[in-house]
């Protein structure tokens, strides 16, 4: 699955970031995750040549992350409880630029923003849904409408199969699933914090989701602003390009980016 827009190091450096952002978030709240690798390789692998050394050939759907929700109590409550508490659950980070999914027609009174964020947001399960059916239909044979043992382990995950799709938009907006993770990890801070504090977990609870949202908001705004310089730094300024000699190709700053930051799971 690829991300909208332009492509590129910087693109996939910034995609990278949110995904170790949220991850770290999520630890420092006792939220346990892992990474989507090998999730559905007993799924594809019987039908993988031997010979395959790609490894998203060999894992067939690779999640940014795994949300291991079973470890959360749901009496923690809110929405992020009632998603993902009490099961394990896939996320997917989507980071969207500055492209027609703006410009797409939207609802009266929509907001343009909000809209666009929650739409690639949504669509990431969709996308997840087609993949596994596509898996099932080149492995394992599996005719057309029937569910094979890719799309079954897909929906085993999540509240009623649902894989979260993580959108960070190019305006430091994010995605409905984005504001519900934050709502999760915001009351596992402040059921743990009240044990030993006198503050009202409601009270703890907007503390620690308005400063991450904050956080989060940040970090888009200054990864994206440092993606346009970067990008503007390898055009060059106008009527002054960038001499050729100067500039390293896309290819190898490709290669020198995965090689400082192996695959963390993009499907």
């Amino acid at each position: 699955m690829t991300q909208q827009g332009a492509v590129g190091g910087d693109q996939t450096a910034l995609h990278h970031g949110f995904v170790n952002l949220v991850t770290n978030d999520m630890k420092l709240a006792g939220i346990k995750s892992t990474t989507g690798v090998g999730i559905f390789s007993h799924q594809v692998n019987s039908q993988v040549p031997h010979s395959a050394d790609d490894i998203k050939i060999i894992n067939g759907i690779i999640a940014d992350t795994v949300i291991l929700g079973q470890f959360v109590p749901t009496s923690i409550g809110g929405a992020g409880a009632a998603l993902f508490a009490g099961r394990t659950t896939l996320g997917d980070v989507k980071t969207i630029t500055p492209c027609n999914l703006y410009s797409a027609p939207l609802p009266p009174g929509a907001n343009v923003y909000a809209s666009t964020a929650n739409k690639r947001g949504a669509d990431v399960h969709k996308e997840y849904l087609a993949h596994a059916r596509e898996l099932d239909r080149t492995l394992n044979n599996v005719p057309e409408g029937s569910v094979g043992p890719v799309e079954a382990r897909l929906l085993s995950f999540g509240k009623g199969g649902i894989v979260a799709g993580l959108a960070m938009g190019a305006y430091g907006e994010f995605s409905h699933h984005v504001q519900i993770l934050a709502d999760f990890i915001a009351a596992k801070r402040a059921h743990d914090y009240v044990t030993s504090n006198t503050m009202p977990v409601h009270a703890a609870k907007n503390m620690f989701k308005q400063a991450l949202l904050r956080k989060w908001g940040l970090f888009a705004h200054r990864g994206w602003a440092h993606l346009l310089l970067q990008r503007i730094n390898r055009i060059g300024c106008a009527g002054h390009p960038v001499d050729a000699g100067d500039e390293r190709s896309e290819a190898q700053m490709n290669r020198d980016h995965h090689h400082r930051h192996p695959d963390c799971g993009r499907a």
